[in-house]
């Protein structure tokens, strides 16, 4: 819900609250400012880090992938030239699959492959 020169509700755009608090934001996020003019993306989604903590692999891992176009999540915001990734929990999902069956443990000295 946006208010008269505040962000969400209570935030202003400096990242304090009305009370000088810093607030966290919703599970939601806003491609505009206006309220007449807001897209609202509000199935539950994850950053890229949260996407890679949560599939077990470092976020550098998850990033050199997508860069490689190994995985793609479902979601692509582009934002001022870049590229806004949101990771849902179908995308998670396989990014475990696509992990457990190319990035595997390396064999011990003299184990076969």
């Amino acid at each position: 819900m946006l208010d008269k020169g505040l962000g969400w509700s209570g935030l202003d755009m400096t990242g304090q609250g009305i009370l000088g608090k810093a607030l966290t934001p919703p599970s939601f996020f806003l491609l505009t400012r206006t309220a007449s003019h807001a897209r609202v993306y509000s199935m539950m989604t994850h950053s890229t880090e949260e996407a890679a903590k949560k599939a077990g692999i470092h976020p550098v891992t998850l990033w050199r992938w997508l860069s490689q176009k190994r995985v793609r999540p479902s979601i692509a915001v582009p934002m001022k030239g870049q590229t806004l990734w949101r990771w849902t929990a179908a995308d998670i999902s396989k990014l475990k699959e696509y992990k457990a069956s190319h990035y595997g443990r390396w064999p011990k000295r003299g184990e076969q492959r």
